[in-house]
C-alpha cells in the first residue's frame, strides 16, 4: 500500500515543473516499490507527446492518477504495477516496441517524456542507494 499524500504535498508537487516532478517520481516509486498507471478494461491508457507519439502514462501515487483521470467516462481506474514487474517486463517490452514513457502527466496534459532506457537507468541508480 502506498503512503498518504496530504493536500499540501499534492498541491506542491502538482505545481512543480517537469524536471521536479520527474525527480519526485523517481524517489517515490523507488521508496514504495510500485508505479501507478491508468487502466480501462484490458488496456492501459496512453497519452500523446508534443510530436503525436503514444506514451505509457505513469505516476508515483494513486491520488495523482485520480486527479489526471477526473471526469473520464471510459471506466478507467488507477492500477499499481510492482517495481519488479515494471523493471523485468514493462521496460524491456517498451524498449523492444520503441515506446516512450510519459512521467507524471498533469490534467493540463503536461508530462516528462523519456525513453524506457533512461527511466531504467534513473531507477536503477536510485534503487542502488537502498
Amino acid at each position: 500500500m502506498s503512503w498518504s499524500v496530504s493536500d499540501r504535498e499534492f498541491a506542491a508537487v502538482s505545481a512543480l515543473d517537469g524536471p521536479g516532478r520527474y525527480e519526485y517520481f523517481i524517489h517515490k516509486v523507488a521508496d514504495w516499490d510500485e508505479i501507478w498507471g491508468l487502466a480501462a478494461e484490458d488496456r492501459w491508457v496512453q497519452v500523446g507527446d508534443d510530436q503525436g507519439r503514444e506514451c505509457m502514462a505513469v505516476w508515483p501515487h494513486q491520488r495523482y492518477v485520480e486527479a489526471f483521470a477526473q471526469g473520464e467516462k471510459d471506466g478507467s481506474e488507477p492500477r499499481s504495477i510492482p517495481m519488479s514487474v515494471w523493471m523485468e517486463k514493462w521496460l524491456p517490452g517498451m524498449e523492444r516496441d520503441g515506446r516512450l514513457v510519459a512521467i507524471f502527466p498533469l490534467p493540463t496534459g503536461k508530462s516528462v517524456v523519456v525513453p524506457p532506457e533512461r527511466l531504467r537507468m534513473d531507477l536503477e541508480d536510485e534503487l542502488a542507494k537502498y
